[in-house]
């Protein structure tokens, strides 16, 4: 099994957390490119939006237009085993110290 090194930091494993916060393209593609580089540890992705990952610019183009429906919006999840999407919860703050998220649920999550 590969693991995935950062440049100058610790390897990571399969006992690790990472956590994306953001569910757009931007998260969806970084999701996407730490299980392609074999991070093979929990993942989560968490959004403040309520619906699963979707491109927003084709939203601002293809929607208006008229050349898309909504659901030629939604990003496809199959390139993205085992990553955990929170949709509908928002990160309120950071301890990069203790390395933790607080969510508007009250909960916080380690990363």
């Amino acid at each position: 099994m590969r693991m995935l090194r950062s440049v100058g930091g610790p390897a990571f494993g399969p006992r690790d957390r990472i956590v994306v916060v953001g569910t757009g393209a931007a998260g969806w593609s970084a999701a996407g490119e730490l299980r392609r580089l074999g991070f093979a540890g929990e993942l989560v992705a968490i959004g403040a939006e309520p619906v699963r990952p979707y491109d927003r610019t084709a939203c601002s183009k293809g929607l208006l237009t008229g050349q898309q429906r909504p659901k030629d919006t939604t990003l496809d999840l199959r390139g993205h085993p085992s990553v955990s999407w929170r949709t509908g919860t928002r990160v309120v703050d950071t301890d990069p110290y203790r390395r933790r998220l607080l969510l508007d649920t009250g909960e916080t999550l380690a990363y």
